[in-house]
């Protein structure tokens, strides 16, 4: 193995945990469950720190991070809200804006050109606060009950950050479109 290699790894690895954490998740072990998820999270900041400190990002890091966060997430919230943690319609709203998302960057490739993806700061924003809310949740149902209001104030944020970033990427791509396709 060449360390080059290694925040790729370290990402394989949490594709990996996935899996476990659906599982522990499903068998209700949430105190196990919310260790593998910090461990995740931790193994995230990990992989980045370590390519972007060496230099030893890739194309394939590129694309295989941001997957293994979603992976992470959709799988999460979907398991939390088969299990009734979370609502129909916020686990829908989750992954409604992902699919929206890649939706919009395939059309966009195929009907306009290349798009050079980078997450807005809405978005950023909008994904801080799904990995709060899982972390939340996680912490409810192991440790510490919180106040209903504290978990629907996040809910809330989720919300309202997840439409706004779906709106303001589809501005912006329907903005760089026709700018772009004006020049042609």
């Amino acid at each position: 193995m060449r360390l080059q290699h290694l925040p790729n790894i370290i990402t394989y690895i949490r594709c990996l945990l996935v899996l476990p954490i659906i599982i522990v998740l499903l068998n209700k072990h949430y105190t196990l469950a919310f260790y593998l998820f910090i461990f995740a999270g931790v193994s995230d900041a990990a992989d980045g720190l370590i390519a972007r400190v060496y230099g030893w990002t890739s194309q394939l890091g590129a694309v295989l991070d941001p997957l293994a966060d979603k992976l992470l997430l959709v799988s999460s919230y979907v398991t939390l809200g088969y299990l009734g943690h979370f609502s129909f319609w916020l686990v829908t709203l989750v992954v409604a804006r992902d699919i929206w998302i890649i939706f919009g960057g395939v059309l966009y490739r195929y009907v306009v050109g290349h798009l050079e993806f980078k997450p807005s700061f809405i978005s950023k924003i909008n994904t801080f606060l799904q990995i709060l809310l899982v972390g939340l949740m996680l912490i409810h149902l192991s440790f510490y009950h919180f106040p209903a209001i504290v978990l629907k104030l996040v809910v809330i944020s989720v919300v309202i950050s997840g439409v706004a970033s779906m709106v303001h990427y589809t501005w912006a791509w329907s903005r760089l479109a026709a700018k772009n396709r004006s020049a042609a």
